[in-house]
């Protein structure tokens, strides 16, 4: 019997560390402290096995002589509502639970273990298929949102294995309030240190991508570790243009005075700005904050048209980010 996504299953916890022969803390899928929903409404948009088979040919032969598997590879992808901000430890790589701050430092990081449950209801008895994939580590995240939206977050992954089973897949539970989603309408942006936040803003995108590789070894089919390089920050932001001061003359010069680009080197550069992103949701109080430093306006676009609102876009460039998680209610997901 055809199944669609209403009978699947997705959920995460926290690994502690990877042994390459026996999985997670000596058993495959073990090593994690309990299970959780990745966010409220998401969706597992790509799922990709790779055997890396090489085709072989040979003088004499038209046809392949033989098809050799190299290094096994896996990925995924989800989207779903900002909801649950656990998912940010694994990417960031070090959280502080005092503070509730997560932050990046060099060659940190934490992976998951992830279990995708489909059931089958083909005749009397349900069969459950699930699959946990194992050494789960985050290459790429995108939040964003705009006017009338809800906060939505984009993940990929890559890992390391998996294995099969039909057994009875995690129960995800009911939702708390810290997983309410978080809506634009709900949201402030604050611009280089100002009380107010920045008016009028129509849309907002924070991507994070920590360049992360997968390790393969001698005798190994599959990845026996993950490594961290370097991290990017980007923002994209468009805003109603009313006033150049709000992002065009810091474009310039990093100031609001600035009427030319700087010129750079001994003669000036862009001075750096910082940015903080909020977005709260509707039990509490409870709250993600961004906050980046070392900003840089990068592209500025200011297209015009006659039957349209004049509308400035924005790319920035940072140097850093903390993600700070205010909740009463739930704490993170650790080994």
């Amino acid at each position: 019997m055809a199944n669609s996504g209403a009978a699947a299953g997705l959920y995460y916890g926290v690994e502690k560390y990877y042994n390459p022969s026996v999985g997670w803390r000596g058993n495959v899928g073990q090593g994690v402290s309990s299970t959780l929903g990745f966010c409220i409404g998401a969706k597992l948009t790509s799922m990709e096995r790779n055997n890396n088979i090489e085709v072989i040919y040979g003088l004499g032969q038209s046809e392949p002589i033989v098809l050799v598997e190299k290094q096994f590879a896996g990925s995924f992808s989800v989207e779903g509502l900002l909801s649950d901000p656990w998912f940010l430890i694994p990417l960031f790589g070090v959280y502080n639970p005092t503070a509730k701050t997560m932050y990046a430092v060099s060659g940190a990081m934490g992976s998951l273990t992830v279990v995708n449950s489909i059931i089958n209801n083909r005749g009397a008895t349900p069969v459950i298929h699930t699959f946990q994939l194992i050494g789960c580590v985050m290459t790429n995240c995108s939040i964003s949102s705009a006017v009338n939206e809800i906060a939505t977050c984009k993940m990929d992954y890559a890992y390391m294995n998996e294995g099969y089973n039909s057994i009875t897949p995690y129960s995800q539970g009911a939702a708390s309030s810290v997983s309410m989603p978080y809506t634009f309408a709900a949201g402030n942006l604050y611009w280089n240190g100002s009380s107010q936040p920045l008016a009028q803003v129509q849309s907002v995108e924070l991507t994070i991508n920590p360049n992360r590789d997968l390790i393969y070894g001698l005798g190994q089919r599959t990845a026996v570790n993950a490594v961290g390089k370097n991290i990017e920050y980007d923002i994209n932001l468009s805003l109603v243009f009313e006033d150049p001061a709000d992002m065009l003359r810091y474009f310039y010069t990093g100031q609001a005075s600035g009427t030319t680009p700087v010129r750079g080197g001994a003669a000036g550069c862009l001075i750096e700005s910082t940015l903080t992103l909020t977005f709260v949701n509707c039990f509490g109080g409870n709250s993600i904050t961004f906050s980046l430093t070392g900003i840089k306006i990068n592209t500025d676009s200011l297209p015009q048209n006659p039957t349209e609102m004049i509308v400035e876009n924005v790319n920035m460039k940072a140097k850093t980010c903390v993600a700070t998680v205010v909740s009463a209610t739930a704490n993170p997901p650790l080994p």
